[in-house]
């Protein structure tokens, strides 16, 4: 279960990533350079791949997972080089310049996507067992969250699609989180019966 639990803060980190995202990285640079469309995809992606695993708990289900973190990781990395170049002039601004650190975009606002990648890695790099949930209802809105994280992904390719990105990044995430409760749900009865 504790594995379980990784995959699904990871998953609604980088979900809730995606939101800010759509709101706060402007279209104008999103129109202006393709790159500025990265960490949506990579936000989407992550769902669909997070809930999914949630669903089956297979082996295929992990490796697209693993393969959204990693790319999560990268949008991190990549993206804070990016902030940073956008406002540092030189190497010593870095370290001399207050505004390089404090001004809009926010530099490290992109680790946090590097931080949902890693954790979701963890579950994975220990190597621990991801069952599948036990209550069909679960199965059933893990798999329609997961799928909504598709639909996402495919339409943050799109630079107009994002408020179709936007709604299935919603949906996706109430869907995963009301099957992800379930499970809470029937492990507790399970308990209490017991």
């Amino acid at each position: 279960m504790v594995a379980r639990f990784f995959v699904f803060v990871a998953t609604l980190l980088l979900g809730s990533l995606f939101i800010e995202v759509s709101i706060y990285h402007p279209s104008v640079a999103m129109a202006r350079d393709a790159v500025a469309i990265a960490p949506g995809v990579a936000a989407a992606f992550a769902i669909c791949g997070g809930f999914l695993l949630l669903a089956f708990g297979n082996r295929l289900a992990a490796v697209v997972f693993g393969v959204a973190c990693v790319t999560a990781i990268i949008v991190g990395l990549l993206g804070t080089a990016i902030h940073l170049g956008i406002h540092a002039s030189s190497i010593a601004a870095l370290v001399t310049d207050p505004k390089t650190w404090m001004g809009n975009p926010p530099t490290l606002a992109p680790l946090s996507f590097t931080v949902g990648g890693c954790l979701g890695l963890v579950p994975l790099a220990w190597r621990l067992q991801i069952a599948p949930p036990y209550p069909t209802a679960s199965r059933f809105l893990e798999v329609a969250a997961s799928l909504a994280g598709l639909v996402a992904t495919i339409a943050a390719t799109q630079i107009s699609a994002g408020n179709l990105a936007l709604v299935a990044v919603i949906c996706g995430i109430g869907l995963g989180s009301i099957g992800y409760a379930f499970e809470w749900a029937r492990l507790a009865l399970a308990h209490r019966i017991a």
